[in-house]
């Protein structure tokens, strides 16, 4: 389950998403469609070094993230923000397993974490409670114009910074301790819906098991 966990520190940058703060009468928007290449390089919560790459396609409120490192096999993430269910799908058997969000269990906290991409906030850490974020300003990330936020912790050490892009809504770069997480080749528009349906054949695992 060590690959799980890279998984959710994704899904971390990935909640973290600007937007203006909106009046009572208005319903915020969702970022728009793209797609986009991910990579992280960064070491995991057992001190490994991960050099993992894939792909990613948005289409609120579904999102799927194609993933892979070195001597593992293809792990493909399909996420429902609006039912806040994961499927977990493993192409070379045929199998994927579904997980629903229920902090109560461990086994699925990560996922309950992953079903909040969908949030749009005008500060990463209006609801953290252990840190408090800074606004460096707009910057130019990958070709995409940015507001940059310093992530501090209780003892004002800054821990990481997060680069939030404005057109998107979304969290397209990270920076800490552990190392880099970014998306890169953003391309704006509708995303086939076969993306995020699980493919005819695909047996459903026994998560019980």
């Amino acid at each position: 389950m060590k690959f799980a966990i890279w998984i959710l520190l994704w899904a971390v940058l990935l909640q973290l998403a600007p937007a203006q703060t909106p009046s009572p009468a208005q319903t915020p928007t969702h970022a728009r469609p793209f797609s986009a290449d991910m990579e992280e390089n960064a070491t995991d919560l057992a001190g490994n070094m991960r050099d993992i790459k894939g792909k990613m396609y948005v289409s609120r409120p579904l999102l799927r993230m194609d993933m892979q490192q070195p001597g593992h096999p293809l792990i493909i993430l399909l996420v429902n923000t609006a039912t806040k269910t994961t499927d977990m799908l493993y192409p070379e058997q045929h199998k994927y397993m579904e997980i629903k969000a229920n902090p109560k269990n461990p086994m699925e906290h990560g996922n309950g974490v992953a079903t909040e991409i969908a949030a749009l906030r005008s500060n990463p850490c209006a609801e953290g409670k252990d840190a408090t974020c800074k606004n460096i300003g707009t910057e130019q990330v990958n070709g995409r114009t940015c507001e940059h936020w310093q992530i501090i912790d209780n003892k004002g050490k800054v821990i990481g910074d997060v680069w939030l892009d404005k057109s998107l809504r979304i969290g397209i770069k990270s920076v800490s301790e552990r190392g880099t997480r970014q998306l890169t080749n953003i391309k704006e528009g509708e995303q086939p819906a076969s993306l995020f349906k699980i493919p005819t054949g695909y047996r459903k695992m026994d998560l019980g098991k």
